[in-house]
């Protein structure tokens, strides 16, 4: 009965255990996350959505997050709410050197807003700046970014004085003493 119960134990704690991929958010998921962070006060309870230019992810992730605050979100075909213009998001993000196989991810987001009333005045006005800051493991680089959306796809750092110098130098080296031997060898 012992060896069962730590058998069963052992296969919760594998089942639960995250993966590394796991414990990351993408990031089109923290570029969501900060969108969602920034305009959460802004729309009224109820308000009609313009957002051409804004990526379905996001959007998606704004709708939802506004949904589950009791917000009513309607299309671009209601006239009778005030209306959300959403602007075209600039996003970015970048990884530097943060130790040993691991990476540190920086996403910032401007997303340009206006809030009309239902006369079409201008209520609020403003664009959305966030930005954070995080580490990621190197090897899941590429699965946290999407190929889809260009804005998710981080800028990496430029390769270390090892990968650009020694690396470079040791092998040419390797080469010219291989090629020597070679050489040597076969005029005996």
């Amino acid at each position: 009965m012992p060896v069962r119960a730590f058998s069963r134990c052992l296969a919760a704690v594998l089942l639960l255990a995250p993966l590394p991929a796991l414990g990351q958010a993408r990031n089109a998921d923290v570029v969501a996350r900060l969108a969602a962070d920034c305009l959460a006060e802004v729309p009224p309870p109820a308000f009609v959505l313009s957002a051409p230019t804004l990526a379905p992810y996001l959007r998606t992730a704004l709708v939802a997050r506004w949904q589950t605050g009791a917000r009513r979100v309607f299309a671009d075909t209601l006239a009778a709410y005030p209306r959300l213009v959403l602007g075209s998001p600039e996003t970015s993000v970048a990884y530097t050197r943060a130790g040993r196989g691991r990476w540190g991810r920086a996403v910032r987001l401007d997303l340009p807003f206006t809030l009309t009333g239902v006369d079409g005045e201008i209520v609020q006005a403003g664009t959305c700046r966030e930005a954070t800051n995080d580490v990621v493991p190197k090897n899941l680089i590429a699965s946290l970014e999407d190929a889809a959306y260009p804005e998710t796809v981080g800028t990496r750092p430029a390769p270390g004085w090892v990968a650009r110098y020694a690396e470079p130098a040791l092998l040419g080296g390797a080469l010219v003493v291989s090629t020597l031997l070679f050489f040597s060898l076969r005029s005996r």
